[in-house]
């Protein structure tokens, strides 16, 4: 049984990087590529909540000819407020730098479902103002806080017909960091390829 399994996973992993190559080899020398990408984000740190539409810039590595592994850095930033909650007003900043392994888990011709893992680090920073905590009042406060944690991604992306062009659609993001640290993001990324 073990033997079986074996050799069926060795099968698997020697055939499976071949399905639909072609699709990716357009350029074969093109390896590197530029993003940009917009998104919305969700966050939930030690003392702050909110909602933001986001905005990053990143770049990738191809690390295999067929570029179905992809070393990516991404640069992520967000005015976050606290839509639709019961929470005091808060407004507050974050950066974040994301670096993941991206890899094709299934491609049909130029069509791939994606998974990326990663680590993140995340700086945020501003203000939560007045608010009444039972019969006291609890002043404005400014803060900053780090966080640093793991990721993972998963969506579609879809290759341009030149070959050149990329499209990515990340509907399942989630960060989970030290300091009580959740983020949610849903993002969709334009990729040029160099």
């Amino acid at each position: 049984m073990r033997g079986t399994l074996l050799i069926l996973l060795l099968l698997l992993c020697v055939t499976i990087p071949n399905i639909h190559a072609q699709s990716e080899s357009l350029h074969p020398a093109l390896k590197n590529e530029i993003k940009v990408g917009v998104g919305i984000s969700s966050q939930d740190g030690h003392r702050e909540t909110g909602l933001a539409f986001s905005t990053q810039i990143g770049y990738s590595r191809f690390l295999t000819n067929n570029g179905r592994l992809r070393l990516s850095g991404n640069f992520i930033f967000g005015n976050y407020k606290p839509f639709g909650t019961d929470l005091p007003e808060q407004y507050f900043r974050s950066s974040a730098l994301e670096i993941s392994l991206s890899a094709d888990l299934f491609r049909i011709d130029r069509f791939a479902f994606i998974a990326e893992p990663g680590i993140f680090v995340n700086y945020s920073r501003g203000i939560i103002e007045t608010r009444e905590d039972g019969f006291t009042y609890v002043d404005t406060e400014y803060f900053r806080e780090y966080y640093y944690g793991g990721s993972i991604m998963a969506g579609f992306r879809l290759l341009g017909k030149n070959g050149k062009m990329t499209y990515q659609f990340l509907p399942l993001g989630l960060l989970l960091g030290n300091n009580e640290f959740l983020g949610y993001q849903l993002s969709l990324e334009f990729g040029y390829r160099l």
